[in-house]
């Protein structure tokens, strides 16, 4: 459970250290086109980080999924059925 957790934190430093790398072939800060390429290099570098830690929750993270809309159906009033 802590190296889930482990990656659920490092998610945002990791675009940040993306973001870092790239920044010498963005334009000039606080620009539209800036914005523009900091939000989709920010998201690029978040997909790959799930893609990478994606393989730790496999194994029980459909389980758990499933069990847990489950138990939330279950709780689920009759006339919100």
């Amino acid at each position: 459970m802590p190296d889930r957790l482990h990656h659920c934190r490092h998610g945002p430093p990791f675009a940040l250290d993306y973001r870092v790398f790239y920044a010498r072939w963005h334009a000039p800060f606080g620009t539209g086109t800036w914005a523009y390429q900091l939000s989709f290099t920010s998201a690029s570098a978040i997909y790959q980080f799930i893609v990478m830690g994606i393989r730790l929750y496999l194994p029980l993270g459909f389980a758990a999924l499933a069990l847990t809309s489950l138990w939330l159906t279950c709780r689920m009033p009759e006339q919100q059925r």
